[in-house]
C-alpha cells in the first residue's frame, strides 16, 4: 500500500496521487544516496521535495527552503543528497524571509519525469467529506478553518494556528445542507476530470469557510498547480479539450452587489470611476491608467472590508504604496518583487507628488462617490456576507456546467470557459446573478 502525505514546501494542502508517489519511489529515489540514520524519513521528505521540484518546473518557479536545522535537520541532508545526485540546481534565496536557498529541477530530473505519463494525475483529487469525519481535514469538499484573526477576541492568531480545520458540530438540518453541498462539489470535480487540459493544472475546487459556517466563503483550488494561482497572462494560454479559452468577468462584482442590495441599478460599466478619485488620471498613458485603476479598485474594497478609515488608510499604505522591509530585502534576488516595488513607488509619486492628496482625502472621495451605499463602508462582516453570497452564485453556475458536462474554471469573480461555450456561460452568469440579486443583471466583460 502506497502511503500518502501532504507536501509542505508550498504551505499548501497538497496530497499527491498514489501512482505519482510510486513513480518517484521506484524510478528516482533509488538514484539518491542517503547517509546516516532515519533513512525512511529522509526518503519521505525526498518524495515531497522531488514532487514539488516537478510542480515548480511546470510553473517555472523555484522551491524555497530555510535550511534551518532547528526546524528539521533531515531536510538539509535531503537537499544535499538531491544536489549530489544531480537532481537539483540551487541559487541563493534571501535572509529576511528565511528562505536561504532556492532550488529548481536539474536537466537530469526533467528527463526522468519525461518517463511519467503526462495524462496521469499528479494530485489526489478524491476529497474527503468532513460531515462524515470526527477529525476534520483541509483535503475535503467543504472546509471550515481558522482565519488570521480570532473573531471573538479580534486578536491575530499565531501562524501555526491559522488555517486549522474545524469540526462540523451542527444540527441535523444544517448537516444535511452541507452534505448536499459536498455532493455538488464532488459532481463538479468529477466532471472537471473528464476533460483534457494542455497545461498541467488542478481543475478542481473545494468550498472554504473562514472561522465559522457561512463567513468569507470561497471556492478554492489548491496546490501550486491551481489555475487560480495563474497570472492573467498564464490563464489566457489555458487550453481545454484542445480548444482555446476565454475568461468572462463580473465587472465591479463586489461593489455592484452593494448597489443592488439597496435596490439601485448603477448604469456605469466601471463603478470604481478612477478619474473621480485620482483626478489627474486622464493625463496618463494607458499602462499608468491600469495601475491607477487597480489601486482605486483595491482601495475601495479595503474601505468596505476594514473597521475604520484609519485602518483602511494603514492597509492601503502597506499594500500599495510603501515597500515593506521584506520586499526591499528580496529585491536583489526576485524580479517579481522588484516589479512590485517599482509599482508601489509609481503609485506613491502619483498620489503624493502629482495628485498632491493624502490617503484620508482619497478615502473621503471614495465614500463620497458612492454616497448611496455610504453606510455600508467599514463593515467587514457585511463584506464577509457579500463574499459568501458570491460563492453561492458561483456554485450555481458550476452546477449548470456540470449538468451539461461542460468544463469551467472558477476564479472568484470570473470564470474561464471554452470559446465555444462563452455564449452559454454569459446566459448562465446573468441568470444566476439575477436570482441572488433581486432580479438585477450584472455587467460581464471578457
Amino acid at each position: 500500500k502506497i502511503r500518502r502525505w501532504s507536501a509542505k514546501f508550498f504551505n499548501q494542502d497538497t496530497v499527491l496521487d498514489a501512482k505519482f508517489i510510486y513513480f518517484i519511489q521506484s524510478q528516482i529515489i533509488p538514484l539518491i544516496d542517503f547517509d546516516g540514520y532515519k533513512l525512511n524519513k529522509k526518503r519521505k521528505i525526498a518524495v515531497d521535495a522531488i514532487a514539488n521540484l516537478h510542480f515548480g518546473q511546470l510553473r517555472k518557479k523555484h522551491i524555497l527552503d530555510s535550511r534551518n536545522n532547528s526546524k528539521n535537520g533531515l531536510t538539509i541532508a535531503v537537499w544535499d543528497a538531491l544536489e549530489q545526485a544531480d537532481l537539483v540546481k540551487k541559487r541563493a534565496g534571501n535572509n529576511f524571509s528565511q528562505t536561504l536557498t532556492a532550488y529548481r529541477a536539474s536537466k537530469r530530473l526533467k528527463r526522468l519525469f519525461e518517463q511519467f505519463d503526462p495524462n496521469k494525475p499528479l494530485l489526489d483529487y478524491n476529497l474527503h467529506r468532513n460531515t462524515e469525519r470526527k477529525k476534520p481535514t483541509r483535503h475535503a469538499c467543504v472546509v471550515i478553518q481558522t482565519g488570521k484573526r480570532d473573531i471573538l477576541t479580534g486578536k491575530k492568531r499565531p501562524r501555526h494556528e491559522q488555517k486549522k480545520p474545524l469540526a462540523f458540530n451542527y444540527p441535523s438540518g444544517v448537516m444535511n445542507n452541507l452534505r448536499q453541498v459536498e455532493d455538488r462539489i464532488e459532481s463538479f470535480n468529477h466532471n472537471q476530470r473528464q476533460h483534457s487540459y494542455e497545461t498541467q493544472i488542478n481543475p478542481c475546487v473545494k468550498m472554504v469557510h473562514s472561522e465559522q459556517l457561512g463567513r468569507y466563503v470561497m471556492l478554492h483550488s489548491w496546490s501550486i498547480l491551481s489555475f487560480q494561482s495563474f497570472s492573467k497572462q498564464e490563464r489566457k494560454r489555458i487550453i481545454i479539450d484542445g480548444e482555446p479559452t476565454q475568461e468572462l468577468d463580473f465587472s465591479g462584482y463586489f461593489l455592484r452587489q452593494y448597489y443592488h442590495f439597496r435596490g439601485i441599478d448603477p448604469t456605469r460599466d466601471d463603478l470604481y470611476q478612477p478619474e473621480k478619485i485620482i483626478r489627474c488620471y486622464p493625463n496618463f498613458k494607458k499602462k499608468y491608467k491600469k495601475l491607477i485603476r487597480d489601486f482605486v479598485k483595491k482601495a475601495t474594497i479595503l474601505c468596505l472590508n476594514t473597521n475604520s478609515p484609519s485602518k483602511a488608510a494603514f492597509a492601503i499604505k502597506n499594500e500599495f504604496l510603501r515597500p515593506t522591509e521584506k520586499e526591499l530585502t528580496r529585491k536583489e534576488t526576485c524580479a517579481e518583487t522588484r516589479n512590485k516595488i517599482i509599482q508601489k513607488r509609481i503609485r506613491s509619486k502619483i498620489l503624493y507628488d502629482i495628485e498632491n492628496a493624502s490617503l484620508q482625502e482619497i478615502i473621503n472621495r471614495i465614500t463620497t462617490l458612492h454616497k448611496p451605499i455610504e453606510d455600508d463602508f467599514f463593515k467587514p462582516e457585511l463584506y464577509a456576507l457579500t463574499m459568501s453570497l458570491s460563492a453561492g452564485v458561483l456554485l450555481d453556475i458550476l452546477d449548470e456546467f456540470t449538468k451539461r458536462e461542460k468544463p469551467v474554471l472558477p476564479i472568484h469573480d470570473s470564470i474561464i470557459v471554452k470559446v465555444s461555450d462563452s455564449d452559454f456561460a454569459r446566459l448562465i452568469m446573468i441568470e444566476k446573478y439575477a436570482k441572488f440579486h433581486r432580479g438585477f443583471n450584472p455587467v460581464i466583460k471578457p
